[in-house]
């Protein structure tokens, strides 16, 4: 029978192709707005009652109010809290990853109060782990199994331990960040699309940017989940090239952090953790039962009672998603048991059974806590706890037992993350206690500081040691300071900032040599005179090389995402000229020129 000619009523071909796309984008937007949703209601109770005082408040207020003030001052970067002990200065910011501080700067433009600001922050970052987890499962499973994945990853219990009890920003930000590195490298593997390139560059930076011992757990576990998806060169060659690409654009913060650790008395040893094995958990669960481990308020021995409820939690839900979906077709999933895989060893590495390994790969022991490798245990149970639903759903008439087993480890991890808020430390008169108190940490001192709080320098911003002069202070605040200093013959004095590579002085002009006193201060030798004293903190030579390249390997970044975008809409245009021509051929009329 002749095919009937297309009337001019009938749709084009291409019209046809987009409607299951848009109807895909808009479950997508739908479920997008349903994480928000529950992205606000886990946070309702820190925003109804701004005084977390869980076990790193102090410091990260701190750290976000500073950062907040250095941006203010023009330091696009900021390397160097001028206002820490007491105008003394801290490098905190060259060794701690600058980009949860970032999000809390974003907010604080419209909402100017750095606590609410970092409280927003992190709110920002729960939100980004939903959708990336929702992207990141779409990779296998269905809209609505990706929408379960995402929400159980966002209320996962450690995930809001992070928050509600130890405020450990970074690390909750860090959430964010791996969903999205697994989803690019997924792509990378089964796909020829360059843009899995990108994502993975982009992802494993971002992760790098936020916090170090989770880059460096999932930079561990890579290599087997990857193995396990593909050994085919090519794939293997363009996630790797995105992984280097991701190191190069974090240079500018990760080559300081790497090369100039031993300006810090605690991290300048390069000793690894040597007290990791005190915090192995499954090791006392008869005490942790006994009692609600909630809030730890930095006990350490609470904090491990807390990692034994969480571990528990984890190894229940495991077993039973373990039972449920490899009895399906789905264990032959590649993807799937990578993610399996890497998630069993993830769980293992918070047991004594892992010691020889511990042991072995020094750099493991900077990780400092075994708990930490339940950021990764997260976004393997999530995702398994979605599909296993999923399969159940499907099939609970015929599994009754296995339907009730998952139902009730779920409402029991469930309670428990609703324990870790209900008993979450909203304590206002205890946390401005602290942060009235608060001295900072004492692994993130510079090495030449003897630790001792001079009191001359809480009076006066320049003192003189030997000689005599007359110091006026022009600008004694920030990473710019300037003094007009009279001496009436040669004389020594000390500043009040502490002495730190980057610290530069020019006397009436010119460049001068400092140097720090027994104190750990910085001192300067003047001539008999009057003299123009500017100090100023500037970019190492090693930190100007990390900048190079980290604007060397975004510019990379930017022209191959160009080049790429370019071939990809030259290709569509390409499809829709033959397609047109296709059509022409089979109705017998002439063809039509494709849209620009």
């Amino acid at each position: 029978m002749p095919k009937k000619p297309r009337t001019e009523s009938s749709k084009p071909q291409n019209a046809a192709r987009k409607k299951p796309y848009a109807r895909q984008e808009k479950k997508a937007w739908r479920g997008i707005l349903l994480l928000v949703a529950l992205s606000v209601l886990l946070f309702l109770p820190v925003w109804l009652n701004p005084s977390l005082n869980g076990d790193d408040a102090a410091q990260h207020y701190w750290w976000s109010k500073e950062f907040i003030y250095e941006l203010g001052q023009g330091n696009l970067y900021p390397r160097w809290l001028s206002g820490a002990y007491g105008g003394r200065g801290s490098p905190i910011l060259v060794y701690y990853p600058p980009l949860p501080f970032y999000a809390a700067a974003l907010f604080y433009v419209g909402i100017r109060d750095p606590l609410l600001s970092l409280y927003w922050g992190c709110w920002l970052g729960l939100l980004v782990s939903g959708i990336t987890m929702y992207g990141y499962s779409r990779t296998l499973l269905s809209h609505r199994e990706s929408l379960l994945a995402a929400a159980f990853y966002m209320t996962a219990h450690y995930h809001l331990f992070d928050f509600y009890q130890r405020m450990a920003q970074h690390e909750f930000w860090a959430f964010a960040w791996v969903p999205l590195l697994l989803y690019g490298i997924n792509r990378g593997s089964l796909t020829n699309q360059w843009s899995a390139f990108f994502i993975i560059a982009a992802a494993y930076a971002l992760l790098l940017m936020t916090h170090l011992p989770t880059a460096l757990m999932i930079t561990l576990v890579l290599p087997i989940y990857v193995l396990i998806l593909t050994r085919k060169a090519r794939p293997l060659a363009r996630i790797a090239a995105g992984l280097m690409l991701g190191v190069g654009m974090a240079a500018i913060f990760l080559l300081p952090f790497l090369l100039e650790r031993e300006y810090l008395k605690a991290l300048g040893s390069k000793a690894p953790n040597q007290y990791f094995h005190a915090g192995f958990l499954f090791e006392n669960l008869g005490q942790a039962f006994r009692q609600i481990p909630f809030p730890s308020n930095g006990s350490f021995n609470l904090f491990l009672l807390a990692g034994d409820w969480l571990a528990v939690g984890f190894l229940a839900l495991l077993i039973i998603c373990t039972v449920v979906v490899w009895r399906s077709d789905y264990r032959r999933n590649h993807a799937l048991v990578g993610l399996w895989v890497i998630t069993i060893f993830s769980l293992l590495m918070t047991t004594r059974l892992t010691t020889p390994l511990w042991r072995l790969l020094p750099q493991v022991k900077n990780i400092q806590f075994p708990i930490r490798w339940f950021s990764l245990v997260s976004v393997g149970v999530a995702l398994l706890v979605a599909l296993a639903s999923a399969i159940v759903m499907r099939q609970w008439r015929s599994s009754y037992l296995q339907a009730a087993a998952l139902a009730l480890v779920i409402v029991v991890n469930l309670i428990c993350s609703w324990l870790i808020i209900a008993h979450a430390p909203l304590q206002p008169e205890a946390f401005q206690k602290r942060i009235s108190n608060y001295t900072d940490v004492r692994e993130y001192h510079p090495r030449w500081w003897d630790q001792q709080r001079h009191s001359e320098l809480d009076a006066a911003s320049a003192v003189v040691v030997a000689g005599k002069a007359h110091v006026t202070p022009l600008d004694e605040e920030g990473t710019t300071q300037s003094y007009r200093i009279n001496t009436e013959e040669d004389a020594l004095l000390k500043f009040r900032v502490l002495y730190f590579p980057g610290w530069q002085a020019q006397v009436d002009g010119q460049a001068v040599a400092v140097a720090p006193n027994d104190e750990g201060h910085l001192q300067l030798a003047l001539a008999r005179g009057e003299h123009q004293v500017t100090l100023r903190f500037a970019a190492t030579r090693l930190q100007g090389a990390g900048t190079l390249i980290s604007g060397f390997s975004l510019l990379i970044f930017l022209a191959t995402l160009g080049i790429a975008y370019r071939r990809t809409r030259n290709a569509k245009a390409l499809d829709l000229a033959h397609s047109a021509m296709a059509t022409a051929a089979t109705s017998g009329g002439k063809p039509q020129p494709a849209a620009k």
